[in-house]
């Protein structure tokens, strides 16, 4: 996977979350170089519905396991949404 590199930090500044994925900055103000080497990056409504897709691409084939980066502003929405009914399905 090749990183895209942002010439500055304007267009870093300029770009969603999604737009970072992959892409990397020389920052002029700490001299260090800033990496996002995540192939895709997806926020909003009904991203969870989208983790199969995602993640089957990723790897060419259905996971056997999947995993879910979230923070705690959602974290009890994540478990009475998606958690309890995957650990009641077993």
């Amino acid at each position: 996977m090749s990183l895209h590199i942002l010439p500055n930090v304007q267009e870093f500044l300029s770009l969603d979350s999604s737009g970072l994925a992959n892409t990397s900055l020389a920052c002029p103000y700490c001299g260090r170089t800033h990496t996002v080497p995540y192939q895709e990056i997806v926020i909003g409504p009904g991203v969870i519905s989208q983790v199969p897709r995602i993640v089957s691409r990723a790897l060419g084939r259905a996971p056997s396991q999947v995993g879910v980066v979230y923070d705690r502003a959602i974290q009890d929405l994540v478990f009475q949404k998606y958690i309890k009914p995957l650990q009641a399905a077993n």
